[in-house]
Parts: structure tokens; sequence; C-alpha cells
């Protein structure tokens, strides 16, 4: 039913927003995919009947719903304190020839001419994810964060920080929801100018854009946005006329 739906999501959801933070990654800027590692079938009925705005609200680009994910390896780490006793002066080089491999033991060595034999008793078996993924577990399964940043989901990023400095202009100047603006957007970045231009009718549409103004008026705030300088301004589309 609804309310069990709604319950699987928010684990889901939860498990998500653990995984950006891992990542580093503002809940406003998209991720290219996520993907729900789960057999219970109420989790993976609800994703399928509410995907698209499961995607939305974990602003991400793809959700997927499998029962094991794949990108995920099983890789050895060497134990060094049971490899130094088993290999002697060898044990760093030993080390660094199974680090990171497939978890297929026993696994056959050779060291300057010197054959050894790495069993279980010499490395732990790890799992790992790409290095772009970040994971978080919830109660019926685990969430997987693909946090590779294309240049397009950059702009995407960038253009609702626009969005969010804009709103907040908005509130300092205590307009009523529906009154409708000039804006002035300017800044010294190719790649956040780019953004917005690209998402101009998101602007337009989130913070009531009438028109972008040429010419910045006479109250502007500068803000550092992904290491570029952005500068905003606006006026009321009425207070404007009046003048």
């Amino acid at each position: 039913d609804l309310l069990a739906d709604v319950d699987a999501l928010r684990a889901v959801e939860g498990a998500v927003a653990t995984a950006r933070q891992r990542l580093g990654r503002k809940g406003r800027w998209p991720v290219a995919e996520v993907v729900v590692e789960t057999g219970d079938p109420e989790v993976r009925d609800a994703l399928a009947t509410h995907g698209g705005l499961f995607a939305e609200r974990v602003n991400a680009e793809s959700v997927w719903v499998v029962d094991a994910y794949a990108e995920r390896k099983r890789v050895l780490d060497p134990d060094m304190s049971a490899l130094g006793p088993a290999v002697g002066e060898d044990a760093e080089r030993v080390a660094d020839a199974v680090a990171g491999r497939p978890a297929d033991l026993p696994l056959p060595v050779t060291v300057d001419g010197t054959d050894y034999e790495v069993t279980a008793e010499h490395v732990d078996v790890v799992e790992r994810t790409p290095e772009a993924v970040a994971s978080a577990d919830f109660e019926r399964g685990t969430a997987h964060v693909d946090g590779t940043l294309t240049p397009e989901l950059r702009r995407q990023g960038l253009a609702r920080d626009v969005v969010r400095r804009t709103q907040e202009l908005r509130a300092d100047l205590d307009l009523a929801v529906d009154e409708r603006v000039r804006l002035w957007v300017d800044t010294d970045d190719e790649t956040l100018r780019r953004a917005v231009e690209e998402h101009e009718a998101t602007l337009r549409e989130a913070v009531r854009v009438e028109t972008f103004l040429a010419a910045p008026p006479a109250d502007t705030r500068k803000w550092t946005v992904d290491g570029a300088t952005l500068e905003l301004g606006l006026e009321p589309v009425a207070a404007a006329t009046l003048e």
C-alpha cells in the first residue's frame, strides 16, 4: 500500500543522502546514477511504482534496482602481521603484488626468483566499489551512488546554485511568492555563464524572472559558487515600471 511504499522509499532516500555526504556532493547537485541493491519485494515494488518521483527526490539522472551490485569487487588486502612471519624480508613486495588483486586463492607470487603461495591466512578479502561510487546501507539493502561529475551535470549543479542565491535575494526583499522580477546575472567564469544560459528556462520559472537586466541595478551581491564569482541583482517588475 501507499504507506508501505513511503516507508520503503524513505529508508532508501536516507541511504542515498548518506552516500552523497560521503561523496561530498550537495543535494542540489545531480548525480549520474543511483543503484539500489535489494532483494526485498516491498522496496523493489515501491521503486518500480514511484521510480520517477524517487529519482527527482534524490536528484539522480537514473535509478536502478538490482539483486547484486555488479560493480562491487572482492579483492585482496594483505595482512602484514601474517605475511611478515611467512615470507620474511620479501613481505612488502609480496604485499604490493597481491594488494587489490581479485580474491582468487591460493595466489602464486614470485619475487626475485623466489616463489610464494599466498593463502587466506595471509590476506583479508574486502569489497570495493569504483572510486567515484559511495555506498550506504539501509535495513533492507544498500544504495550505491555514482558521483561521476560530467560537464553537463556540473552545469546543472551550478545553475541550481544560481537559483538558490536568487531565491535568497527574493527573500531578503520580502517579495510575494508570485511577484515577478528583473534579474542581473554576471560572472567571470565561462562554465558558470554557460550553465545560466543552458538553464535559463529553469531560472525564469523558479524565481519568477520576467526579463534579464542589461546593466546592474543599484544593489547587487556577490558569491563564490564552486570557485567562480557570481554577482546577482534583482528588482521587482512593478517597482521598475513605476520608476
